[in-house]
């Protein structure tokens, strides 16, 4: 496998555009750490592979395997200018990870004063506290814990302490995405294991299945006849499937050419779809693969 994350590592900004313009890669994969390309380039400091990450749409709060945000990395790396990008880019400046550190706690800690006034302008509390009950104050040595103080007051901040809550249970996270999940094109049909059937339209019938310990939705394509021609256009168009990246899309994770069966494969959507969440629906009936649906017909 091409190493994206070690090209980002490296800064190969290079080799990261060729890699981006294959339709085909998910920007938003994670490594064995669930670190994704956006987390080491910041982490790193390499200022064009995180705009050219952005500009083509990573997801700016992805999470790694201990909750870190890109933002935590690059504030705890002293990276001020993808500190300042970040923060341009509607980031949750008060997102906290496993310790119940935001990205404050790490500037302070480091002492990267400018970037701790930059976060605080953007909204940072200077109150909130983590899991062993300091806030970035506590974290925070010399003059800056008075210029930080006088920020937070001059915008309107309670200084009362917030004490640490657990939200891990709220499913708020934008984890990065399995690498298993990110690369398939050919996945043998008999790896699937489909369950339910959830919908049937005149495009085809959508099931609810596992792979590779996933849930997944898998469409399976009405065609009158699968012949070659049909096969390769299949695989010609899928990977433009890819370049959907928002965080309200599901992504398309594989697909099988199986004669006669051509099938697009998507992680399963637990709360069903987006139309029946918004008009009260249970997210039941053809919900449930709502969005591969609407994608693939």
């Amino acid at each position: 496998m091409e190493d994206i994350f070690q090209w980002c590592r490296e800064g190969n900004a290079l080799q990261v555009r060729v890699w981006l313009d294959d339709t085909e890669h998910d920007m938003n994969q994670g490594d064995d750490h669930g670190f994704s390309p956006l987390h080491w380039a910041c982490k790193e400091g390499h200022m064009k592979i995180v705009e050219m990450l952005i500009r083509r749409g990573a997801r700016i709060n992805v999470t790694n395997m201990g909750d870190d945000t890109p933002l935590h990395l690059a504030a705890a790396h002293g990276h001020r200018p993808i500190v300042q990008l970040l923060l341009q880019n509607r980031v949750d400046v008060n997102f906290t990870n496993e310790h119940g550190n935001s990205p404050l706690h790490y500037a302070c800690f480091w002492g990267y004063s400018a970037i701790a006034e930059d976060l605080v302008l953007a909204g940072a509390l200077v109150s909130l506290a983590n899991k062993d009950g300091d806030t970035p104050l506590d974290k925070t040595r010399g003059q800056l814990v008075q210029r930080l103080h006088e920020l937070a007051v001059q915008h309107g901040q309670d200084l009362k302490k917030i004490q640490f809550k657990d939200q891990s249970w709220l499913g708020l996270k934008t984890r990065s995405r399995d690498a298993t999940l990110s690369r398939h094109k050919g996945i043998n049909i008999n790896e699937l294991a489909l369950h339910t059937r959830i919908a049937v339209t005149p495009s085809g019938e959508t099931w609810r299945g596992r792979w590779q310990k996933n849930d997944i939705v898998a469409k399976i394509i009405a065609v009158r006849e699968c012949t070659p021609r049909v096969q390769r256009d299949f695989n010609e168009e899928f990977p433009k499937l890819r370049i959907f990246s928002h965080p309200n899309i599901l992504p398309v994770v594989g697909c099988c050419v199986s004669p006669p069966s051509l099938v697009v494969i998507s992680q399963h959507m637990s709360w069903g779809s987006l139309y029946s969440l918004l008009h009260g629906g249970g997210g039941g009936g053809g919900g449930r693969g709502g969005v591969v649906a609407a994608v693939t017909d």
